[in-house]
């Protein structure tokens, strides 16, 4: 019993290290320990929250920089896959059109549509009188054949008989006009066409501009993105080439 009370701490004081931790000094017989109570916590230094600060903008700004190259990517290849859909579009209608040029199993010579007169020719040349080869008039007797170009004197109500196709370079479109039935040329593609030329060929495959002469026509057509390339800065360009065999009779 007496050794028991003599281990016994006599006195509890509480002292502070030199950055202020408290430390609890026990006496014991015949020696003094001291025990830290807990750890002192530290904190972080202003250099160290900036520096944090820093990599963490860092981080955000790379993630940033890959999300918007990922979209424009995406974009483009979207655009592109688009703009090239409607050039496949046009020529697809263009080259159904100039294939009925010249059905004329009747014979027709003149018609009373769309205006008194009008000669029967399977293509004109340049009817928008533009000076380049971006328009074209087609007529045929096909809907139905019946010997009358466009309908009857005063009704002229058989559509796609006489019809004029142009490229609308202002705004980039093809447009077409059936000149029995349209007050004006309908718009045909969206605003992505920066070129259509149509080249004349006679029996022997020569380029002509012989009205009479043409026997084979091809037909180009040109589509440009919206979006714009992202080093050269220009939109890209696809061209499709279609050939039709014109009707001589």
């Amino acid at each position: 019993e007496n050794d028991a009370e003599q281990r016994k701490p006599e006195h509890h004081q509480t002292h502070h290290d030199h950055d202020g931790c408290p430390l609890m000094v026990m006496a014991w017989r015949p020696i003094a320990r001291a025990w830290p109570r807990a750890s002192c916590p530290e904190g972080y230094t202003l250099v160290e929250l900036l520096l944090a600060m820093a990599i963490g903008l860092m981080l955000m700004g790379s993630a940033l920089l890959v999300t918007r190259q990922t979209t424009r990517a995406s974009n483009v290849l979207l655009d592109g896959s688009a703009t090239q859909e409607e050039v496949q579009y046009a020529i697809q209608w263009m080259t159904a059109a100039l294939r009925s040029a010249g059905a004329n199993p009747y014979g027709i010579t003149t018609s009373a549509c769309p205006a008194a007169g009008t000669v029967f020719t399977p293509i004109q040349l340049d009817p928008n009188g533009t000076g380049r080869a971006d328009n074209i008039r087609i007529k045929a007797d096909i809907n139905q054949p019946n010997g009358l170009l466009g309908g009857a004197a005063g009704a002229c109500t058989e559509g796609g008989e006489d019809l004029t196709i142009a490229h609308d370079l202002a705004n980039l479109t093809i447009t077409k006009r059936d000149n029995n039935l349209d007050q004006a040329a309908v718009v045909m593609t969206d605003r992505v066409i920066s070129s259509l030329r149509f080249t004349y060929l006679d029996a022997q495959r020569v380029a002509t501009t012989t009205q009479a002469q043409v026997a084979y026509i091809q037909v180009s057509v040109t589509g440009q993105t919206i979006t714009r390339d992202e080093y050269l800065n220009v939109p890209t360009t696809y061209t499709l080439t279609s050939e039709v065999r014109v009707r001589l009779r």
